[in-house]
């Protein structure tokens, strides 16, 4: 395993040349280049929806039971003291430790 670690790394940085901060760090930040926008778009398009498909098929109960509760909330208050009166019921609410 060590020499396969060490086989990657070399692979990305030439150590046998010596170390030099900048020219580690010019070739991460290229390296970084490179990847982010597959990594970026994949996690967009590809792994998020696959996650979510599949908790929302295994955990199909909880989540109609989160909807439901939901549900009766409202959104959005309509002003400040709307805002403030739903704070202060938060509030009961963590202390009564629901």
């Amino acid at each position: 395993m060590l020499v396969r670690t060490c086989q990657v790394l070399h692979r990305y940085h030439p150590y046998y040349e010596g170390f030099d901060v900048v020219d580690f760090l010019c070739r991460w930040f290229r390296l970084v280049c490179y990847n982010l926008p597959f990594a970026y778009f994949s996690q967009m398009f590809f792994v998020q929806p696959f996650v979510r498909f599949a908790i929302r098929r295994i955990f199909p109960a909880d989540i109609a039971q989160r909807d439901e509760r939901n549900a009766t909330k409202t959104v959005k208050p309509v002003d400040e003291t709307e805002a403030i009166a739903d704070v202060i019921i938060r509030e009961k609410e963590i202390a009564a430790g629901k």
